[in-house]
């Protein structure tokens, strides 16, 4: 069963106990009733406006999308606590809408991060531009602040391509980028912006501030940034997070 059928079949469950019609909760909650049977049929998956709706309406939001826990929400308020599990699901509903929007769109269990699509070398790249978003990822909001140390707003997702910090990370990895790191304060993996490229290296400053750009590959030379010049390399963020397909 995917996930789609199983997000589809808890939100008609929930539905049907609030004794609500497909118009009267679509009512309810301000959606449109084909919008509702989209999700009860699995052609999409609830966005952030309709999982929070259906929370106002007692039905657990953490329930709803991943089937943890109970379908009612407890009347206690929501306790954080460290989960083993980031992400709960994505949705293409969110595409262009405001990021302040986007974070305060569902319950305080869950925040989205918006997903670019650009990819970060490991190769070939492109610099983030708001235009370009393509979804969100619903992550636990606990999990991002206990585990992370992250402010959510602060977080992107882009892709991973090439082969030059394998073994690290892979072709094809979703990496969460905090943008607030956007000075080398460590030893770390950082998205950068070099020669017009967006690449994922990690980055070291040594301390006559020169900057050593290595790939985890040993295939791949490491390059040194002269102090006189470091100001060409921009720190878009650092990576703290990666995430694959098995």
């Amino acid at each position: 069963m995917d996930l789609k059928h199983e997000i589809s079949v808890r939100f008609k469950l929930a539905r049907e106990s609030l004794s609500l019609s497909p118009p009267e909760l679509a009512r309810t909650i301000g959606s449109a009733a084909q919008t509702i049977r989209d999700y009860e049929d699995g052609k999409s998956i609830p966005g952030g406006a309709a999982v929070a709706g259906m929370a106002n309406l007692g039905i657990d939001a953490n329930w709803l999308l991943t089937g943890e826990g109970e379908m009612r929400r407890s009347s206690a308020p929501y306790t954080a606590h460290k989960s083993n599990g980031p992400i709960v699901t994505g949705s293409g509903d969110f595409a262009g809408v405001k990021a302040q929007d986007i974070h305060s769109a569902l319950p305080g269990e869950f925040v989205l991060v918006p997903r670019y699509d650009v990819a970060g070398s490991m190769g070939n790249g492109a610099l983030i531009h708001s235009e370009q978003i393509v979804d969100h990822l619903a992550f636990k909001a606990d999990w991002v602040r206990l585990e992370l140390g992250a402010n959510p707003k602060n977080l992107v997702l882009i892709s991973a391509v090439g082969d030059s910090m394998e073994p690290t990370l892979r072709p094809g990895d979703l990496l969460l980028v905090d943008r607030s790191e956007n000075g080398v304060k460590q030893d770390a993996i950082y998205a950068i912006a070099l020669d017009g490229e967006l690449r994922i290296k990690r980055v070291q400053r040594l301390f006559d501030g020169r900057l050593i750009i290595r790939s985890d590959n040993p295939g791949y030379q490491p390059e040194e940034i002269a102090p006189s010049i470091t100001d060409t390399v921009n720190i878009i963020g650092r990576v703290v997070w990666a995430g694959r397909r098995m």
